[in-house]
């Protein structure tokens, strides 16, 4: 299961590595870790062979590898971790602006008028392009 000539010790250290990265692992990446001996890939592909039946499994994704949650269980999941949140005051004016002005330069007579804070006279909150 776990590859014939990649310790138990190795294949943990790979696995810690790809979680705690925050960047999905190349072999490039995992080389400087491993003995010599050891070919990058081949220790992936056991953590891969590794990881196959549990929850979060190992994938390559354009040359690089990474942890996803299991097919089979994501749907089961998503009903958990979907979380409705709204967007914060700013950042709705903000797409007001933009939707209200998106064909024209924005000026700050509309801008105010979209603002919470039509009354805003700060020159540093605002400058024209």
């Amino acid at each position: 299961m776990d590859g014939p000539n990649i310790p138990l010790e190795i294949l943990r250290l790979a696995e810690a590595f790809v979680f705690a990265s925050p960047e999905p692992v190349t072999w490039k990446t995992l080389r400087p870790l491993l003995p010599d001996h050891l070919d990058p890939t081949d220790v992936l592909e056991a953590l891969k062979q590794h990881c196959a039946d549990r929850g979060v499994i190992l994938v390559e994704i354009g040359g690089a590898w990474t942890f996803r949650t299991a097919a089979d269980l994501a749907v089961k999941l998503q009903p958990a971790l979907t979380e409705t949140r709204r967007l914060p005051r700013v950042a709705m004016e903000t797409l007001v602006i933009i939707a209200l002005h998106s064909r024209s330069p924005v000026r700050k007579s509309s801008r105010s008028a979209a603002s919470a804070c039509p009354s805003c006279r700060s020159t540093s909150c605002w400058r024209p392009a």
